[in-house]
């Protein structure tokens, strides 16, 4: 029923439990699993995708993450090149963006890493899954510049306004868990006016659980748990939703049917 659109089931948080957490997935229908790459280190990046090549059902999104951005240099963008074109299980660039919520890594050098990877998902033709906090307005001058390739914006937490700029430009929008949290109200209305088709699913899982869920480890079997209050903001069932975001998120990253 369900595909979970960014997930890093390969953390070390799993180890104790990894085969138990994936059947408890397939028990909550969880279909399929796009498992993004988060490490500072090309050896890191390679880990996820050797893991998602090992795991049915499972796909790799390699890329920078903006808090590791000091760490990426020009090497970094000929070996995401190799991954990418060697590995079937590779089906997007990313996570890469901008976050100056934490501005963990200098804006500019952020901003650097971003574009080399807009470049490369440019050049292969492959999805770009875009991390932005707080920092949306850098975003878009950035991508006024540059051919825009199809955009993901995972977790999203800008405005109703953000989200129809991203629109405009094409973008699928993703949602977590931060949806069902108490305070979320005006991502809840972002939630309520993104097109059905353009609409995404994830856990983010180890982080951001859902309620009721929340201050537990999170995991791809506690996505219905998000996807019931979005489904509610909407006035859409929950099977609706199920279909429609599958679909979405099969087109988005052109995953195999």
């Amino acid at each position: 029923m369900w595909i979970d659109s960014h997930c890093h089931i390969d953390k070390p948080d799993f180890n104790e439990d990894r085969r138990q957490m994936l059947d408890r997935a397939a028990d909550a229908g969880i279909d399929a699993m796009v498992v993004v790459a988060a490490s500072d280190t090309i050896e890191g990046v390679t880990k996820t995708v050797r893991f998602a090549e090992s795991h049915p059902n499972c796909f790799a999104s390699i890329g920078c993450h903006p808090h590791h951005s000091s760490s990426a240099d020009d090497k970094w963008w000929p070996a995401l090149k190799t991954l990418a074109l060697e590995s079937h299980a590779v089906v997007a660039i990313g996570e890469t963006g901008l976050d100056y919520f934490y501005d963990k890594v200098p804006r500019e050098k952020q901003r650097d890493v971003f574009i080399a990877q807009i470049n490369l998902a440019n050049e292969l033709k492959l999805p770009l899954v875009c991390h932005i906090r707080d920092a949306h307005f850098d975003a878009f001058d950035i991508f006024a510049s540059l051919p825009v390739p199809q955009l993901i914006i995972h977790c999203f937490t800008g405005t109703s306004d953000d989200a129809e700029k991203y629109l405009e430009l094409g973008a699928y929008i993703s949602f977590s868990g931060i949806v069902t949290f108490k305070n979320s109200h005006e991502l809840r209305k972002a939630a309520a006016m993104v097109p059905t088709a353009k609409l995404l699913l994830e856990t983010d899982c180890p982080y951001l659980a859902p309620i009721p869920k929340r201050g537990k480890r999170n995991e791809p079997s506690f996505l219905p748990h998000t996807a019931e209050v979005i489904a509610k903001e909407r006035g859409m069932s929950i099977e609706a939703l199920a279909a429609s975001s599958k679909e979405a998120t099969i087109r988005a990253f052109g995953l195999p049917r």
